[in-house]
């Protein structure tokens, strides 16, 4: 197959006239810029609508979190008392939006995340992503009890990838604790739990169910260091990495105030701290909500080459403080982006608010000002955008970094009638969508070489959204 769009941006820029030739797998052959009309003609090259992107890797979602968008914006008052401090539930905070997303969660089986899922990776799709990183950590039926088929949580979200047509890294998520030093779980999350041996059987049985399926990969989740003991920690990497070197790990970290005082009191070492101090961290590792981290963590992360997932949507509906990207990136770090609780399913409003949460706190055009690769008039939002692909590309381990030769041809054509955009090219196309949003803009998006969203919808939209319908039905009734 060929394709030619008008313009598209290419890891050196925006260039005009391309031709881009795709393998029957999906991957792109050849990429030409500067292409005469003779040459299309000849080629008989598909003529594509307008602009064309490099979608775009969510580098981490907890997709089901979406059950409860816009669920739980109400005003508590006073705090709940508990044996334990962890346990304290402060009016307005994570932790309170936290128990209300167990109470949601326990009514989820298989055959109900399957057709949420669809939903959730249909809209990412639609809206400009093209893989994700899925954080799965609901294994068990609520009691803990493991389901007859004991993968059935984890094979529904990757018939759901397939179905859809997402490109997934399934970051299979350990779970073990409460609390930091390994207190017993509590009954709400005894459906996360599972023993080492539990464990590295998952691994095994979901990754020999993996062999044949398209664009779909198999990562390292480990929750948290509340979630999980040193040891599992340790014990978790070690046998990811002997199954495969380059599988992609991931975790949690230093969210909130909360969580790093509590850290302290446990270990006298801060999250990040310790995580650099004790874990194995490399370049195969990302880090999500190191928000609070301070300027010698953040050495740290630079010096182990890891990749730092924002996830700015989430971050600040949850109240959590703000990770100081400007200075991670111009040091040389890898930034990805993430929908988190998938609050926002859109790439454009992740990287719009994580530049306007920098501008807040410096006072400067805050992410890109300053890097190294950055020229002096060059676009906010190119910059921006190349950062997303290649973080996320390698937090993901997958070749999705963009428009080139031997990567997955993941492609967004922007509507090149668009009211808010006829008249805009190259730089400013790309400034004008992450910082003024027009609706609509995305015509038609590829993932590994097959359309799955044509004139802005999703081919399987109308499939696809009276499951979810019959499926909210059934959770909410």
């Amino acid at each position: 197959m060929k394709l030619f769009a008008s313009a598209a941006l290419l890891p050196e820029g925006w260039q005009r006239n391309v031709l881009i030739t795709l393998a029957r797998n999906g991957d792109i052959l050849t990429v030409q810029s500067r292409v005469n009309e003779r040459l299309v003609a000849q080629s008989g090259a598909q003529i594509l609508e307008g602009p064309v992107l490099p979608a775009m890797p969510n580098v981490h979602s907890s997709s089901y979190q979406r059950l409860v968008a816009g669920l739980l914006e109400t005003a508590q008052a006073g705090k709940r008392q508990s044996r334990r401090r962890s346990e304290q539930q402060e009016p307005d905070s994570f932790w309170h939006w936290r128990e209300r997303l167990y109470d949601f969660s326990q009514r989820l089986t298989p055959d109900l995340l399957h057709p949420l899922l669809c939903y959730v990776f249909s809209e990412m799709v639609r809206q400009g992503y093209s893989s994700v990183g899925e954080f799965h950590y609901l294994h068990h039926r609520p009691n803990g009890k493991p389901y007859d088929d004991s993968i059935a949580m984890a094979q529904a979200v990757l018939q759901a990838a397939q179905d859809v047509g997402i490109g997934l890294t399934l970051f299979m998520t350990l779970y073990q604790s409460s609390h930091f030093g390994g207190e017993p779980p509590l009954k709400a999350q005894k459906r996360f739990v599972n023993s080492h041996e539990q464990f590295l059987y998952f691994l095994g049985d979901i990754n020999s169910r993996m062999s044949g399926l398209r664009d779909v990969s198999l990562g390292l989740g480990l929750h948290s260091l509340r979630a999980v003991p040193p040891k599992a920690l340790n014990d978790a990497a070690l046998a990811m990495t002997q199954h495969n070197t380059h599988s992609p790990i991931q975790i949690l970290a230093a969210a909130t105030q909360k969580e790093v005082e509590d850290c302290q009191e446990w270990s006298n070492k801060r999250p990040l701290t310790w995580l650099l101090d004790h874990a194995p961290l490399g370049p195969r590792w990302s880090i999500i909500h190191a928000n609070q981290a301070l300027i010698p963590e953040i050495k740290g992360l630079l010096d182990k080459q890891v990749t730092v997932g924002f996830c700015p949507t989430t971050e600040a509906n949850m109240g959590f403080a703000l990770f100081p990207a400007g200075q991670y990136l111009r040091r040389g770090g890898a930034g990805a982006i993430g929908s988190g609780a998938c609050l926002s399913l859109s790439p454009f409003e992740e990287l719009r608010s994580l530049e306007y949460g920098q501008r807040l706190s410096t006072g400067h055009h805050g992410v890109i000002q300053g890097l190294p690769e950055v020229t002096a008039g060059s676009s906010l939002g190119e910059n921006l955008w190349q950062m997303g692909l290649a973080g996320g590309a390698k937090a993901l381990h997958r070749k999705i970094k963009g428009i080139e030769a031997g990567h997955r041809a993941n492609l967004l054509v922007l509507d090149g009638d668009h009211p808010e955009l006829f008249d805009k090219t190259n730089d400013l196309l790309l400034d004008s969508l992450i910082f003024t949003s027009p609706q609509n803009a995305l015509c038609d998006v590829m993932i590994g070489g097959r359309w799955v969203v044509k004139k802005g919808r999703h081919i399987k939209a109308e499939e696809i959204e009276q499951a979810y319908r019959k499926a909210i039905w059934s959770l909410l009734a």
